[in-house]
């Protein structure tokens, strides 16, 4: 992993705890872009009304904004409408030194999963990037 913006990038020192223990429950996560695809789509799956490791009733429900809108913060999802009217699912985080984004489309039953090795502010824009080219237009 990799600290700072670009172009200033240094790199992490492997094995150093790059958030501390304080914070380590938001987001001191560690897995590989497999298993992280494969989560993705058990969330589409519970979307679309199957179990598996949780109930598809618990997944939609973590998938749902308080209160009556249908977009919004969601226990850790972003729900947001885009232009094409489909809702498109979305969490981005850091851990200082890697970034992880995971963006779902109930919709079309597709899922995108980008992991970098910096943790740069920077990299929620390049995901957004990575998921249109991989999904296309009409995000």
């Amino acid at each position: 992993g990799h600290l700072g913006e670009p172009p200033d990038l240094t790199p992490h020192e492997l094995g150093a705890d790059a958030i501390g223990p304080f914070i380590a429950p938001a987001g001191d996560a560690y897995t590989s872009i497999g298993d992280l695809a494969r989560y993705a789509a058990a969330h589409l799956r519970g979307l679309a009304g199957e179990d598996g490791f949780l109930l598809a009733q618990t997944l939609r429900r973590l998938h749902t904004p308080p209160g009556e809108e249908k977009e919004g913060y969601a226990a850790g999802w972003v729900i947001a409408e885009t232009d094409s009217g489909e809702l498109k699912h979305w969490h981005g985080g850091s851990a200082e030194a890697f970034f992880a984004y995971i963006e779902l489309w109930p919709g079309r039953d597709r899922g995108v999963v980008v992991l970098m090795n910096s943790g740069a502010i920077s990299n929620q824009q390049v995901a957004e990037k990575i998921s249109e080219t991989i999904l296309g237009k009409g995000r």
